[in-house]
């Protein structure tokens, strides 16, 4: 529900702060494609946000991916 959703808004900020690691990011998408719906416009932030990670570690192949 709407907790749920919000401890995961808080983690995606967290991580995003700390440099978030590839796992906390799959974590991310699982749970939208789960509680809410693969075309879930919040799936489709999360997937950006791995992409945004990918190219900025230079993985340029998995970045592009993600979008």
């Amino acid at each position: 529900g709407d907790d749920l959703d919000s401890y995961y808004r808080k983690l995606l900020k967290l991580a995003w702060a700390q440099e978030a690691s590839e796992a906390v990011y799959a974590k991310y998408i699982q749970y939208f494609e789960l509680i809410k719906d693969k075309n879930h416009e919040e799936t489709a932030l999360a997937y950006y946000m791995v992409g945004i990670y990918y190219f900025e570690q230079t993985d340029y192949v998995k970045s592009l991916a993600c979008f």
